[in-house]
């Protein structure tokens, strides 16, 4: 198995990981972060794919579907202010999220920039920097990733890439920075480990250092 393929999977587990959380009342604060984390999926699901690059016409989907918000997103209006107010964090990262794909020049160097990650670079550069974000790893391993992954874009760069560095690198910074903030990384409300994301940490651990051997 390809390094490439490896860090597919393990994208493709966390997308599974998540749908399968049992959702509790709408307003509760685990459900709330359960809500913002599925848009992750905009960002996570082209990892999977050895070709991620969409056309317009898909592009210009999803920007319509982030924009009408998921319909839990649009239930939290009802929710009470303080609520609210605790993922202000999370709701910035929808509004990057939703920025991104709603540029058509940024989503297309989004998609792009994915498929110029050397993959045999990659990982060995994650598991060298998990070490680095032991304690995002330990609490939410979707913040060790993300930040991971932008400590390793550079050192990973395919000298194939259509986009120059400087524009690849913008647009993945973006991608990366957007989850960081719909995670709540950093000690924000949103931090904390989801569930089943302690299997995910195990299987992501052992994935990495696989495929790097």
């Amino acid at each position: 198995m390809t390094a490439f393929k490896a860090l597919a999977l393990f994208s493709c587990a966390v997308l599974v990981a998540s749908d399968q959380a049992e959702h509790s009342h709408e307003c509760e604060e685990r459900s709330v972060r359960l809500c913002y984390d599925s848009y992750h999926h905009y960002l996570l699901a082209p990892r999977a794919e050895e070709n991620p690059v969409k056309s317009d016409q898909d592009i210009e989907k999803q920007c319509r579907e982030i924009k009408n918000k998921s319909s839990c997103h649009q239930r939290l209006a009802r929710c009470p202010e303080e609520v609210r107010t605790n993922f202000t964090r999370q709701e910035r990262g929808y509004e990057a999220i939703r920025d991104l794909f709603c540029d058509l020049k940024t989503a297309r160097d989004y998609y792009t920039s994915l498929s110029c990650r050397d993959g045999a670079k990659l990982v060995p550069c994650h598991e060298k920097h998990k070490e680095d974000f032991a304690s995002e790893y330990a609490t939410n391993i979707g913040c060790g990733l993300a930040k991971a992954a932008l400590a390793c874009y550079e050192s990973s760069f395919s000298s194939n890439c259509p986009l120059s560095l400087q524009s690849a690198k913008s647009a993945h910074s973006r991608s990366e920075n957007a989850l960081l903030q719909l995670y709540g990384c950093d000690g924000s409300a949103g931090s904390y480990l989801a569930p089943g994301q302690l299997l995910l940490t195990a299987a992501a651990l052992v994935l990495l250092r696989w495929t790097s051997a």
